[in-house]
């Protein structure tokens, strides 16, 4: 496998109510972040990919992220993004490009390219990043795993970089991948929770409905 991007990286051994629903390594939740969701771990910058950003580092971890956290669970890696988001590709000046792990000749998609790359590659078992125009669903396609884009504010963005502040026309939606779509259930039901709507109130209190779940649809091509 071939990444041409190396991060920042912090590994804490923790448990709680998340973790032991999640089949991870050594019994230990931890996911990544896309270059655009705020953590103040280690005083993480978060850049977009940006340069101007390099020196200002998160007051205080994204709403998403504050909810994991408070189930146990660890961001222990970010991971990389075209520059300002809107590309199907995965490179930008700071951090350099992400190739696809399957295929080092071929790009990892876009936005959330570094994701899917990592998980793909066995090093997560959960990302957060976001999607608008395809940002987490290109990536789990052009790298062979699942993504979730939910309904605009479904989950709460606050904390997220924004690419483009300001536009209107599509709303972007903070977004899941994993390697399997039961994956993706456990962390929307995760996110789903009082904690998350005390955060942002802008988010509808409706909580994960089991009965409704995620289902897998085979496609044949």
């Amino acid at each position: 496998m071939q990444i041409e991007t190396m991060v920042e990286t912090r590994t804490v051994f923790v448990s709680g109510p998340l973790i032991h629903n999640l089949n991870t390594y050594n019994n230990n939740m931890r996911f990544d972040l896309c270059e655009r969701v705020n953590s103040v771990a280690q005083g993480m910058v978060t850049t977009l990919g940006v340069t101007k950003y390099l020196e200002t580092p998160a007051g205080e971890d994204a709403v998403i992220v504050q909810v994991l956290k408070k189930q146990g669970a660890v961001p222990f890696v970010r991971t990389n993004i075209p520059q300002s988001l809107l590309s199907y590709s995965c490179s930008n000046p700071v951090f350099g490009n992400t190739v696809n792990p399957l295929d080092p000749e071929r790009t990892s998609g876009g936005s959330s390219g570094g994701e899917a790359a990592l998980i793909k590659a066995g090093g997560s078992v959960l990302g957060l990043g976001s999607d608008g125009l395809g940002s987490v669903r290109i990536p789990a396609h052009f790298c062979g795993i699942c993504a979730l884009k939910p309904t605009g504010l479904r989950i709460s963005d606050r904390g997220l970089l924004k690419g483009t502040p300001g536009i209107q026309g599509v709303i972007a939606a903070p977004g899941l991948l994993a390697r399997d779509v039961d994956s993706l259930a456990l962390g929307l039901k995760a996110l789903l929770v009082p904690d998350m709507f005390q955060l942002d109130p802008r988010v509808a209190p409706i909580p994960f409905q089991q009965e409704v779940g995620l289902i897998t649809i085979q496609i044949n091509l």
